[in-house]
């Protein structure tokens, strides 16, 4: 799928490094405070886990301009990862955990909280960055959209996606996308975030 210049494709190892640094731009990201090291052995483990779905907006010239990550079972991506990758991402998060004690609550939060969401759709809108010269040219709605596509195939009725309460635009995004409040989750610094869920069926992006 092509929008406005940006062609959407399957992430390649290759492009692990670029999505780490676009991690670090989404706004109360927790898991980049951990470092890029961590975050380039999390999006290792996305692109290479048999489950995991994750999607670059490739702009005329190579660049990447935005990607979505999905699975459709975040606690089950969660074991896996921990097996496969799990020595690695802990040995590049210890400098971070050692300097901030408190980031260890909080990794053991992020950790857990599939558990609390046992009644919500398994499947997850993991994360989502467009670069900032890529924003408002519909890159992040192509993404979404055939990310629930490929969940779609992969036999998900639906998929949540969690955003802090307070991150406005993000909220705003996801409600004109056509996804509906379902309550919230209480995560970090007991600061709520919202839980936005809707059908993976195939719906043209200017339809939602």
């Amino acid at each position: 799928r092509s929008v406005d210049g940006a062609r959407v494709r399957r992430a390649r190892i290759g492009d692990v490094a670029a999505l780490a640094r676009l991690h670090r731009e989404i706004p109360y990201a927790f898991l980049s405070t951990l470092g890029d090291g961590f975050l380039r052995q999390l999006y290792r483990g996305l692109v290479t886990d048999r489950e995991g779905t994750v999607l670059v907006a490739e702009d005329d010239i190579g660049r990447i301009a935005g990607f979505v990550a999905g699975v459709p079972s975040v606690g089950s991506f969660y074991r896996r990862f921990v097996v496969r990758h799990g020595f690695w991402a802990w040995a590049e998060a210890l400098p971070a955990l050692l300097r901030r004690p408190a980031l260890v609550t909080k990794f053991l939060e992020t950790a857990r909280y599939p558990s609390t969401t046992a009644v919500l759709p398994p499947a997850e809108l993991v994360s989502i960055a467009v670069a900032p010269a890529a924003q408002g040219r519909g890159v992040g709605r192509a993404l979404v959209d055939s990310l629930l596509v490929a969940l779609a195939e992969r036999g998900q009725a639906s998929v949540k996606v969690l955003v802090r309460e307070e991150n406005h635009e993000a909220n705003r995004f996801y409600r004109s996308l056509g996804f509906r409040p379902a309550g919230q989750v209480v995560l970090h610094d007991r600061r709520p975030s919202n839980v936005w869920v809707t059908e993976t069926s195939p719906v043209g992006g200017n339809e939602r």
